[in-house]
C-alpha cells in the first residue's frame, strides 16, 4: 500500500478516536454556501445589473454579475445584508429558462435583465413602471426574443454558468448571481 495513503488513514483513525470531526462551511451544490453576507454595488461601464459581493464569516467568497429578481421590494446598493439565504438553481422550468439566459447572455445588459424578469412573470407594464431600464421597443423584442429561445429543460454543466438566488430578508429585493461551474 502506498506510503501517502497509510497516513492519510492513519491520520482519519487519529482524527475519529479522538472525536474530532472536520465540517466544511459550504453545503450547498458546487461549493456553494447555503447562507452568507452579501452586498450589491454598481460598477461602470456596466455588463450586469449590478454586482454582487458574497462574504462567509470574514473570508470574501467572490464577486460576481448579479441580476435583480424581484420587482415588489428594494435593496440599497453597498449595505452588507448578513445571513442571506443562497440558493443553487438547477431546476428546469423557468429557471432552465433563466440559467440559458445567462450562459447566452444578450450584449445589452438591459435586454438580459428585462429577458430574467420576463422569464419570472412580470409583465411590461410592471418592468417599464418598476424595473428603471427605459426599453424601446426594439430592445423589449430583443428580450422577448431572447427569452423566445431559452430552453426550459437547460441545466448548466462544466465551464458554465448557475443562477445562485439570493433572499436576504421578506422586505428586501431578491435576486440572483452568476457563479461559474
Amino acid at each position: 500500500m502506498d506510503k501517502a495513503i497509510v497516513t492519510r488513514i492513519r491520520l482519519l483513525l487519529l482524527l475519529t478516536l479522538a472525536g474530532i470531526f472536520v465540517v466544511s462551511v459550504v453545503a450547498g451544490p458546487y461549493g456553494v454556501p447555503d447562507t452568507a453576507d452579501v452586498r450589491v454595488y454598481i460598477l461602470s461601464p456596466r455588463n450586469c445589473y449590478f454586482r454582487v459581493e458574497v462574504k462567509i464569516e470574514v473570508k470574501i467568497f467572490g464577486d460576481f454579475p448579479g441580476w435583480c429578481a424581484d420587482l415588489d421590494h428594494t435593496i440599497s446598493a453597498n449595505h452588507w445584508y448578513s445571513s442571506a439565504s443562497l440558493e443553487v438553481k438547477l431546476e428546469t422550468g423557468m429557471w432552465g429558462k433563466i440559467n440559458w439566459i445567462l450562459n447566452n447572455k444578450h450584449a445589452n445588459w438591459k435586454v438580459t435583465q428585462a429577458a430574467i424578469w420576463r422569464a419570472l412573470g412580470y409583465n411590461w407594464s410592471k418592468i417599464d413602471s418598476s424595473g428603471g431600464l427605459g426599453l424601446n421597443s426594439t430592445q423589449k423584442t430583443a428580450a422577448d426574443s431572447l427569452l423566445a429561445s431559452a430552453d426550459p429543460n437547460f441545466i448548466p454543466g462544466p465551464g458554465q454558468i448557475v443562477a445562485v438566488r439570493v433572499d436576504p430578508s421578506r422586505r428586501v429585493q431578491k435576486f440572483i448571481f452568476e457563479y461559474p461551474i
